[in-house]
């Protein structure tokens, strides 16, 4: 299977700046993909290196080759030596031999640079206004390190929250501004079509190369990037359906000669950092790690329910400090309901990622969860047929 990536196109409107591609494969339809950001921040749109598109469609190619037609992938503009060096030799190999769902490619480049793109030396971190992203921001404000101290925020604008301009997204940038105005860094929003148009939905599959795509596009900016990753460095597994549980992996191999990626907040667990963010008025105001499930006013709200929140709320409980944070969860509902919320503990079990550190958390403080929590989880894994885990995650494939 032979597809083709385009010479890159700059396009200049009155109000922003946008590089595309052209990508064209065998028997299918031509289609683009583009990344677009305000006009202000246009001149360090990086249109002279593919390297942007070839990371954002990484996991596209992987899982549309084939051991008996393996894809190969040639581009008309240059890419960066040191990321085509460490992806044929580390990242292609490594994927492709523990994963069913990716399948190896071989990368056909035009030329290959090594010279350096002449950054502003920015360092950036994505702001979502979640637990990850949060860590990463304040454990990198004003340090001693001045070339690690952050210096820009970015929000990536997927189009999966109403559209590029919906009001889902408009909230989510909205708050993501505010809280660059707070941290006194420079705020800046990247739009990219990659995710409503290959991808589909918003999954832990493509999430790390495809965010990463976005940071490689602006790699005339950014000389250091912050990649918030949920997974410690100590549970590192390459596995096919959550690309953040390999992020060791991921930004090795996507560094540049001019940009390298950090796997930020990977020397800490989930519950370290809540503990670490307990110490900030402004997470306690403005943490948020559900959004697009509870849209009330001008902001997003928690929804109190959700897994996602669930097992946030359990682990400010377990360290003895979810009062602290009302503002931003229902902590009423919780306490009303406080056995189904522990419930969860044992419906997903210590083999799930947060839950052993949720429960060593109430050890410490002397709580014994007792027999009703655990009925309430073994009744939820009946209804849930037997499954622990989310069913349709893993029907996902790019």
């Amino acid at each position: 299977m032979k597809i083709v990536l385009n010479k890159i196109e700059k396009i200049v409107t009155e109000n922003s700046v946008k590089i595309s591609c052209l990508i064209e494969a065998e028997n299918a339809s031509p289609y683009t993909i583009w990344y677009e950001v305000q006009k202000d921040f246009g001149m360090y749109l990086c249109d002279d290196r593919a390297d942007a598109f070839l990371v954002g469609l990484l996991p596209y190619f992987m899982a549309h080759s084939n051991v008996n037609d393996i894809a190969e992938v040639f581009i008309k503009s240059p890419i960066s030596e040191k990321l085509y060096y460490q992806l044929v030799t580390y990242y292609i190999p490594t994927v492709a031999s523990s994963t069913e769902m990716f399948k190896p490619i071989v990368i056909h480049p035009s030329s290959c640079v090594s010279s350096l793109l002449g950054s502003e030396n920015g360092v950036g971190t994505g702001i979502s206004g979640g637990v990850d992203s949060f860590y990463t921001a304040y454990k990198h404000l004003n340090t001693d390190m001045l070339q690690y101290n952050i210096t820009h925020g970015v929000y990536y604008n997927t189009g999966m929250f109403g559209g590029f301009d919906g009001a889902g997204e408009q909230l989510l940038l909205n708050r993501a501004k505010s809280i660059c105005k707070e941290l006194n860094i420079i705020f800046l929003s990247i739009s990219s079509n990659i995710c409503t148009d290959i991808y589909k939905m918003l999954h832990a599959a493509i999430i790390s190369p495809m965010f990463m795509s976005f940071t490689l596009a602006l790699q005339k900016l950014f000389h250091v990037y912050y990649h918030s990753s949920e997974t410690p460095f100590s549970m590192f597994v390459i596995d096919e359906h959550n690309s953040e549980s390999y992020d060791l992996l991921n930004v090795h191999c996507f560094s540049t000669e001019s940009l390298t990626f950090y796997s930020a907040g990977g020397e800490i667990n989930r519950i370290g950092k809540l503990k670490y963010l307990n110490n900030y008025e402004l997470v306690k105001n403005e943490l948020v790690v559900c959004p697009g499930n509870s849209m009330k006013s001008s902001r997003f709200n928690n929804c109190s329910k959700c897994a996602k929140c669930t097992y946030t709320m359990l682990g400010l409980d377990a360290l003895g400090i979810l009062n602290n944070f009302s503002h931003v969860f229902d902590v009423d509902l919780f306490y009303k309901n406080k056995n189904y919320y522990l419930g969860y503990i044992f419906f997903k079990g210590k083999k799930y990622m947060f839950i052993k550190e949720i429960l060593l958390a109430y050890k410490n403080r002397g709580v014994f969860l007792g027999l009703i929590p655990r009925i309430y989880g073994i009744c939820k894994i009946i209804k849930n047929g037997f499954r622990r885990s989310g069913h349709f995650a893993k029907l996902y494939r790019p």
